[in-house]
């Protein structure tokens, strides 16, 4: 999964966020928004932990583990956990 500029662009015009660290940054509830999406996991309650930036084009993989979804880049460092409720 990666998110290009103009998925960036989109999202940020509809949660009309217009924070410049945008310009290389996703935003993180733009990603857990996806990962909940992707699992069918849209109502639930959840515990985010943001650990590093994910970057405009990067491209990320997500793993289900016992406590809900960790994200991490393509050298394995982990970018953000879902902790399910």
């Amino acid at each position: 999964m990666k998110f290009s500029v103009g998925d960036v662009a989109q999202y940020l015009k509809i949660v009309r966020d217009d924070n410049p660290i945008h310009n290389q940054i996703v935003p993180g509830q733009m990603i857990v928004q996806k990962v909940l999406r992707d699992y069918g996991m849209q109502n639930i309650s959840c515990n985010i932990r943001y650990k590093q930036p994910v970057y405009i084009n990067e491209p990320l993989n997500v793993y289900q583990d016992s406590e809900g979804f960790v994200v991490k880049n393509e050298q394995g460092i982990v970018k953000l956990n879902i902790v399910v409720m």
